[in-house]
């Protein structure tokens, strides 16, 4: 490490002594060095510049500090929102909730995130048919803290899981079921990261509603347009269609009346975890703690006689609309709003907006004749919404035309990850004014003159632009011509509510008012902006985690963190590849084993072929271009121990005591600490065998052992050790222990 130099090794005074020690020696004339005197007074000024200058050469200002992190990639991170699911229930009847729709939780805004078909219908009936019988767990499924296994606690294939409704759902709606599974296992899922890959279900799923074929009543199938849950490997949402009308039936035990029932059949049963299901909802939606001021929807013209497009959104639906159009340079242009589209004029820039009964809004445009046409294009439609409140607001000023102009923005705290940004300009040819979508950077270093470049700081709250070398500046205009197009408020850690907090519905939508909402679980995930304090600690970590893999600790670092999985042990086995004998003394050139042992309740952890191909696909991203990869299962070699031990006299459960601590020595996977268990490929010796009899209270001696191992690739010596694979783990058998007292010798 480069030694740091001390620049601001001297204070004030000694400056001054300094300066007046060589007075004699460069100005022998100046004889009176006291402090009236003028040249004394000037010392004492440059001194204290000097003082100034030597402070702040030898200080790493916040600048500094932000260009260093960003030289090792990292920046500060944006504030988060908070996030959770709402349940909305007193649904008198069939109504659509668009996105957006705004809810609350004291003074903390919430924000729907995609629309909801509303259902009178509840779910009246949970069974599960397993082990050839149905059971029923619909008061499991509400109430809070309890937990059933959807399809058993084997789940075994033709499983399944029924779902019974007081009220039969509509047919050809896009509908949704929320599904919580249960996740407080000891290993968790490792989170998504920069290379997310694709998760691979272990099993799979058919889901099915009851209904008539011809003159039968059958389970048929359901179109499934979303499955979240990776066929309940995840919580998550199942968006369906129902392709015709339910049938209501009975199953037994839910005799008592007819009913409209749903059910998800497991086709495949090869699931590391069975999954446990919290809760089944209807009604049901994700939310986050933010409040849209502005946003921006684009859609792709096809060219096309009045065209139409679609939107759910609430802002739209309840708030100000503008649409803009892209021209043939790029440039957006204003089009102007209009009742009825059928009372325009050829060649009129003109649109129309409606709202049906699905909680819409509709854009149309013309067919050429009434109307003009936009041109086809892909995203060059685009729809600005945003709130009555902001409409002034979004105006953030004009350009004057200097450099180096920088404008506050009117509401805090701002979620930059949504903040969009338009500047406008006189048009030469038309002198009308068109609008340019900017690019927000962290810096102007690598901005030329021509780029249309700001910089955002989220806190204060300002934007800057450039000086015309580094970034281009806005066009000076008399009118305003910055224009915020896509606005969002929130973040930090007081969205993170409790249970039960958002209960109340802000939108002045009549229908809307009569529903009650809940959110069942705390709201998670929001935090503050990163200090420089928290970036440098994250730089830290992420300097210590691998991002290439080229050992096998990076391997087996990496694939511990494979996004949704629950690894709990990992063995990389380099210049081995499946089925190699004699290794070491053979060896797989540019080749590497990776063992993964999921974390499962069972005593031998398989996993599944969906398991090892998302571990491949993760550790894919990250190996050298030359290294071939394979991810297998561990090879378990099953240890019986047969032993003669002798005891002191008075000693009480020996036997029993004695293959307790085999078993808990011999273990795969340690339950009481998940980072240890049996060393992969680690040779079992007689002489470990002795030491753990030996450890047990009223044990004097082994008079006599031998152990005996079931499994694939094993080797037994000549001296009794038993020696696995290089994958290979070990797991307790049937112990046969003779006890022999002492005084029967």
């Amino acid at each position: 490490m480069l030694p740091l130099p001390e620049l601001d090794d001297q204070d004030f005074q000694q400056i001054v002594d300094d300066a007046r020690k060589m007075i004699p020696q460069l100005f022998p004339g100046w004889t009176d060095e006291n402090y009236h005197d003028p040249g004394i007074t000037l010392i004492e000024l440059l001194a204290w510049l000097t003082e100034m200058q030597q402070f702040y050469l030898n200080r790493i200002t916040r600048k500094n500090e932000l260009k260093f992190l960003n030289l090792m990639g990292i920046k500060l991170r944006s504030a988060l929102p908070a996030r959770t699911d709402v349940t909305f229930s007193a649904v008198s009847e069939m109504m659509s909730i668009p996105a957006a729709s705004r809810l609350a939780a004291g003074d903390q805004i919430f924000e729907t995130t995609e629309p909801l078909y509303l259902l009178p219908a509840q779910i009246d009936k949970i069974l599960v048919y397993s082990e050839k019988d149905y059971r029923e767990f619909t008061s499991f499924n509400e109430t809070r803290g309890l937990y059933y296994y959807a399809f058993g606690r084997d789940a075994k294939k033709n499983n399944k899981l029924l779902i019974g409704l007081d009220q039969s759902l509509p047919a050809g709606v896009e509908l949704s079921l929320a599904l919580h599974l249960y996740e407080d296992y000891p290993v968790k899922s490792a989170p998504a990261g920069e290379y997310e890959a694709e998760i691979i279900p272990p099993a799979r799923v058919a889901w099915k509603y009851y209904g008539r074929e011809g003159e039968e009543s059958v389970w048929r199938p359901l179109t499934i347009l979303l499955d979240d849950s990776a066929h309940f490997t995840k919580s998550g949402s199942i968006k369906f269609l129902l392709p015709e009308a339910m049938e209501a039936s009975r199953f037994s035990p839910a005799l008592d009346r007819q009913r409209f029932w749903i059910a998800c059949f497991l086709e495949d049963d090869v699931y590391e975890l069975p999954p446990r299901v919290e809760d089944i909802c209807l009604n049901t939606v994700s939310v986050v703690q933010q409040s849209t001021l502005s946003e921006v929807h684009d859609f792709s013209s096809s060219g096309e006689n009045s065209m139409q497009f679609k939107l759910a959104s609430s802002i739209a639906l309840y708030g100000c609309n503008q649409v803009q159009i892209k021209d043939d340079k790029g440039d957006w242009i204003f089009w102007k709003e209009v009742a009825d589209i059928s009372m325009c004029e050829a060649g009129e820039r003109k649109f129309s907006l409606k709202r049906n009964e699905g909680q819409e809004i509709i854009i149309e445009f013309g067919d050429g004749q009434r109307g003009m046409i936009p041109p086809p294009g892909s995203n060059n439609i685009r729809l600005i919404s945003f709130q009555p409140s902001f409409k002034e607001q979004r105006w953030l000023g004009r350009s004057n035309g200097l450099p180096g102009q920088s404008f506050e923005l009117p509401v805090h705290p701002l979620l930059g990850l949504e903040f969009r940004l338009q500047v406008g300009k006189r048009s030469n040819a038309t002198q009308e004014m068109v609008w340019q979508d900017w690019q927000a950077v962290d810096d102007f270093i690598a901005s030329g003159p021509s780029d249309r470049h700001y910089v955002l700081e989220e806190e204060p709250g300002v934007i800057y632009f450039g000086n015309h070398e580094n970034g281009i500046i806005p066009e000076r205009e008399e009118q305003a011509n910055i224009l915020l197009i896509g606005y969002r408020t929130g973040g930090g850690i007081k969205g993170n509510v409790k249970d039960y907090e958002i209960n109340r519905i802000l939108e002045d939508e009549p229908l809307l008012k009569t529903l009650q909402v809940a959110n069942h679980r705390s709201a998670h995930g929001g935090s503050p902006k990163e200090t420089i304090v928290e970036a440098r600690k994250r730089l830290k970590s992420e300097r210590r985690r691998p991002e290439r893999a080229v050992t096998a600790a990076d391997y087996e670092a990496l694939a511990l963190l494979t996004p949704g999985l629950r690894v709990a042990r990992v063995k990389a086995v380099s210049l081995y590849s499946p089925g190699m004998r004699n290794y070491p003394d053979r060896q797989a050139q540019a080749q590497v084993t990776v063992a993964v042992m999921p974390y499962s309740e069972v005593l031998t952890p398989v996993p599944s072929p969906g398991f090892r191909e998302t571990v491949y696909r993760h550790l894919n991203c990250h190996r050298l271009l030359s290294t071939e990869i394979h991810v297998v299962s561990p090879d378990y070699v099953r240890i019986n121990v047969y032993a003669a031990v002798v005891v002191a006299p008075g000693t009480v459960r020996a036997e029993e005591r004695i293959a307790r601590e085999l078993d808990k020595f011999l273990q795969p996977l340690d339950r009481d600490d998940l980072s240890r268990g049996w060393p992969f490929g680690r040779t079992v010796y007689r002489g470990d065998i002795y030491e753990v009899i030996n450890r047990v209270q009223g044990v004097e001696y082994v008079k006599d052992l031998w152990i005996s191992a079931e499994g694939n690739k094993l080797r037994r010596e000549l001296s009794g050790d038993v020696e696995l694979p290089p994958c290979g783990l070990v797991y307790p058998g049937d112990h046969e222990i003779e006890i022999i007292n002492r005084h029967d010798l």
